[in-house]
This record gives C-alpha cells, sequence and structure tokens, in this order.
C-alpha cells in the first residue's frame, strides 16, 4: 500500500499524519498546518499528542496515522487506516520476516488478523509460513471453541494440549481398489502412537479447509501425492467426531458418542474423518518410505481389509485407530454408504 501524501489544498483539516521516522512526511505536515492554520496552539496541541504516542510506545514496524476532520472529495483518496512498512516490501520479503519473527520470538500464542495486519500477508501466505517452520519452531493450531466455532487465535501445539483447548483435526482412510484399507505403523520418530498401528493418515489443522490439510498430511506421512489420490471425501459431516484425552481415561465412548482415551495431557478435538483411493500398493509405499532421507513419522504400511482386523488392544494399535474401529459394524456401514465396500 503506497504511503499517502497531502496534496489537497482545501482539506479543512489535515486529513491524515502518519509517523514512524518518515521526515519528508512530518516536514509536509508541519508545513502544511503551520501555512494553513496559523494557530500556534493547535500544532502544540499536536506536538503533545505525539509525544504521548512514542512515550509510551508504538509497536515497531508500524506507522501510525493521526485523523482529523477531512471533506469528502479527500476522504475518497485517502486512507486514514495504520499502514505497514511491508506493504512497501514483495511478498517474499513480508514472508521472511514473518517466518524470522517467528524463529526468534516463538510466541506461544498469537491472532491470526494481527499477523496478517503487522506483516501485511494474505491468510494462504502465512499457512505457508505456518507449514515451513512446524518441524523447528512448533505447529501452530487454531484455537476453537467447545462448539466448533472459530477464534482466530493460534496457539503452539504442545500449548494446547497442556491446556486442553479445543482445536480440529483431520484423519484419513485410504483404500485400494479391492476394498483393503491402507494400515500403517507409527515409527521411532513419531510424537505419538511411536510403534503401534495407525490409520492411512491423520493429523491436525491449522487454518484453512481440512482438504489442504489432508493432502499435505498423505504426502508427508505415506509419500503418496495428490495426484496419486482419488475421491478424497468427508464420510462425516465436518468435525463430526469428538475425541477427548484424559489422563487416566478408561477408553469409550461417553452418551453423545464423544471417544475417551488415556493421554499424558488433556487433548479435545474435532475430528472429520475422510476417505479416499490410491491405486499405488504398498510394496511402492513402503519402497518410498525407505529411499526418504529424512525420516517419517510412519515406518511401514500394509493394506487390510477390515474385517481381518485382530483385537484392538491397547498395547497395538493407537487412539485414533480405536476411535473408528471399536465399533467396525458402525464404520462398514458408512463406508457402504460411500460405495467404498
Amino acid at each position: 500500500m503506497k504511503r499517502p501524501v497531502i496534496t489537497n489544498p482545501d482539506v479543512s483539516l489535515v486529513g491524515v499524519f502518519c509517523y514512524g521516522g518518515q521526515k519528508e512526511t512530518i516536514k509536509q505536515f508541519f508545513t502544511w498546518i503551520m501555512i494553513k492554520i496559523k494557530k500556534p496552539f493547535i500544532l502544540i496541541l499536536i506536538a503533545v499528542f505525539l509525544f504521548s504516542n512514542f512515550a509510551y510506545g508504538i509497536e515497531p514496524g508500524y506507522k501510525s496515522c493521526l485523523r482529523v476532520p477531512i471533506n469528502k472529495d479527500t476522504l475518497k483518496r485517502v486512507e486514514a487506516v495504520a499502514i505497514h512498512e511491508s506493504g512497501e516490501l514483495s511478498l517474499a520479503s513480508r514472508k521472511d520476516k514473518f517466518e524470522a519473527y517467528l524463529r526468534a520470538e516463538k510466541p506461544e500464542e498469537f491472532i491470526l488478523s494481527d499477523i496478517i495486519r503487522r506483516f501485511g500477508l494474505e491468510t494462504k501466505d502465512a499457512i505457508n509460513v505456518l507449514i515451513k517452520i512446524k518441524y523447528d519452531v512448533g505447529e501452530y493450531l487454531e484455537v476453537i471453541d467447545e462448539r466448533g466455532n472459530t477464534t482466530g487465535r493460534l496457539k503452539q501445539r504442545s500449548s494446547i494440549h497442556r491446556d486442553g483447548d479445543w482445536h480440529r483435526t483431520v484423519h484419513v482412510l485410504i483404500f485400494n481398489k479391492k476394498g483393503e484399507m491402507l494400515r500403517t505403523i507409527r515409527g521411532a520418530k513419531a510424537r505419538t502412537s511411536k510403534g503401534l498401528f495407525d490409520i492411512s493418515s491423520a493429523g491436525h489443522i491449522s487454518i484453512g479447509s481440512w482438504k489442504d490439510t489432508a493432502y499435505e498430511e498423505i504426502r508427508e506421512e505415506v509419500a503418496i501425492s495428490a495426484d496419486e489420490i482419488s475421491n478424497l471425501m468427508i464420510v462425516n459431516e465436518e468435525n463430526g467426531f469428538i475425541k477427548i484425552g484424559e489422563p487416566n481415561e478408561e477408553p469409550g465412548f461417553d452418551e453423545k458418542g464423544a471417544y475417551h482415551y488415556s493421554a499424558e495431557n488433556t487433548n479435545r478435538e474435532f475430528s472429520t474423518l475422510c476417505i479416499a483411493v490410491t491405486d499405488l500398493t504398498a510394496e511402492n509405499i513402503n519402497r518410498r518410505l525407505r529411499d526418504q532421507v529424512d525420516p517419517r513419522p510412519v515406518e511401514s504400511a500394509d493394506f487390510v481389509l477390515i474385517s481381518k482386523i485382530g483385537n484392538l488392544v491397547k498395547e497395538k494399535y493407537s487412539s485414533t485407530f480405536r476411535q473408528y474401529f471399536l465399533n467396525r459394524e458402525t464404520l462398514r456401514a458408512i463406508l457402504k454408504g460411500r460405495n467404498f465396500l
């Protein structure tokens, strides 16, 4: 966004004055105010206003604006808003500044709209930066309320689980053309459920759509690209499954259908369950997993029929797997309705 310049001699009072080290703007403003108004006491009042703002501090990188009455013609041309310096930078530079801020400050939480305004980014650009740094700095998730409504607050994943905040996840069941489901085994580098059987893919939704997160997690966890996936769809309504983890909690479902399980920290999540199809074989997938330089959370995978899955003992299956397969008849009915079985 370009810096506003006062050029209209018919302005009744100054339309906009932005400060923040901009000497030309300051000089222009005071020259105009002295010529146009010719009242020293107004200049004194403005000086006091500016001093008080500087004394209390202004967030670095902003040029705050002083609004006073202007005529209608000027109002159409001048934006009396806070203007960020990054508006004069390229998109790449603004994203770099945001990334540098995250790496240096490692904020526990922030308001997304504040970040977008401060660094001059679109939501999609902020998402890309958050994805880029999630393994180095930490994964930021959006906090939602108990009804599944967004709040605009983003918070470190570890802090969300520590504080028991509600958040969103996406769970994906991938099938082959034989109707077999891709079952994975979590590796030693996985953050949770190490060494346990798990569903095809799962991940936390930072901000954005469940579909974007689903494709990203499938690529990261089982090395399947988006063009190798077809018929990706939601089984239930978005955020339709509820999963709650508490220390020493007995596994099972409550009267509202929420799945409870034992967890080190409090975990409260709304889960979107998806299904998809791939033509890849287990051999193809495992070869890719072995060839990866950076270890993935998934160690290996195989395709199995739901009817062949054994007893879901706690020691062998993850809580996410048990969430959907403790009642296999219900899951089979859902999948049959989607023509997957």
